[in-house]
């Protein structure tokens, strides 16, 4: 019978838990399935509290269930924050930029954290932090690139004069709509995000290897 992987690619996953011996022995047991390699990986994975244990087990987890579904047990709450995809006839719209967010939390950000331990609950909330954090900057570069203003204050107004003919021509069309728009919105600035998103992961009592703001500032070129 064919095996799914070599011997190889087990002692390349396995070596830092067993020995070559024992390698061998549950490469035969498991018939050299994908199946028992991962089911292994996520037994041994689930002990490592860390920040980067997490991500590893979590992306082996991915990988699981991509092959064999809920069976493996993945990790339904893989992303905390509410998606915001549409599914239409069976088309999953992803945009760049969160594919983006996903590549730099997985691969760079336990680079900004000591090797400390870390609870599942504390996990998804760091997550939930950068994302929201992720977003609302890139709501603030889109914004710029709408409303072609130099100042966050000639921003606001352009925006409550843009509402205001919105609400005019609701009026003309006798829409249900009407004066149910807000008269004017406010912008934050850089600063005031940067604070609001630092008090948070403050509130996690985790270990930074440098400054948030090195953190952020990262987070704000992907």
């Amino acid at each position: 019978m064919g095996r799914e992987t070599d011997l190889k690619e087990w002692r390349d996953r396995l070596s830092k838990y067993y020995a070559d011996t024992a390698i061998r022995r549950l490469y035969s047991k498991h018939n050299g399935s994908y199946k028992g390699l991962t089911d292994i990986l996520m037994k041994k994975m689930r002990t490592r509290k860390t920040i980067k244990g997490r991500i590893d087990f979590r992306k082996t987890s991915s990988i699981a269930w991509r092959i064999y579904g809920d069976e493996t047990g993945y990790l339904k709450s893989r992303r905390a924050w509410k998606s915001k995809k549409k599914k239409k006839k069976g088309v999953i719209t992803i945009h760049l930029y969160e594919l983006s967010f996903n590549h730099f939390f997985d691969e760079k950000v336990h680079e900004y954290f000591t090797d400390k331990k870390i609870s599942e609950e504390d996990f998804n909330t760091l997550e939930i932090i950068l994302k929201d954090y992720y977003d609302e900057c890139n709501q603030m570069k889109r914004l710029e690139k709408l409303i072609k203003q130099d100042s966050i204050k000639e921003r606001e107004e352009k925006i409550k004069e843009i509402l205001e003919q919105a609400n005019s021509i609701l009026l003309f069309l006798n829409s249900d709509l009407y004066n149910e728009l807000p008269t004017e919105v406010k912008i934050k600035t850089i600063g005031e995000i940067n604070k609001n998103t630092e008090e948070k992961l403050k509130e996690l009592n985790l270990v930074p290897t440098y400054s948030y703001s090195y953190l952020l500032k990262a987070i704000r070129k992907i």
